[in-house]
């Protein structure tokens, strides 16, 4: 059985479940991962703390429905929906490109690739 991460293990369980909320985001770099969990007062090495980020985005540890506490597809749906009208800029992109990941990922454990996907109609600003 593999060892648990420093990050697991280390962290209290509120500093853990913030930690894994900020890794979802991409900006959030291993540089400032080190500089938050040392304003916490955890020495952990940079590599342990790459590692387990690596890690956990690659294995999809923090997929969208249980961290929002989300019971199915339709509920998915309606809370992407909520976010996208509260985010902007780069936090929307996040938002979107994670949503998409997650949908492939989705749609590949069906069977469906995504060149099979139905064409779109593209979005129109509030102006158009």
């Amino acid at each position: 059985m593999p060892q648990p991460f420093a990050i697991e293990t280390r962290l209290s369980a509120e500093h853990f479940a913030e930690f894994r909320q900020l890794i979802l985001t991409r900006a959030f770099t291993t540089a400032i991962a080190m500089e938050w969990l040392t304003a916490r007062g955890y020495l952990i090495s940079h590599g342990s703390v790459a590692n387990y980020m690596r890690f956990a985005r690659a294995q999809g540890l923090f997929p969208l429905r249980p961290l929002a506490g989300l019971r199915d597809d339709e509920d998915t749906r309606r809370q992407l929906a909520v976010w996208a009208k509260e985010l902007e800029g780069d936090d929307l992109t996040s938002l979107a490109l994670y949503a998409a990941f997650r949908l492939n990922i989705s749609a590949a454990r069906r069977g469906v690739r995504p060149a099979d996907f139905p064409a779109t109609t593209p979005m129109r600003s509030k102006g158009d």
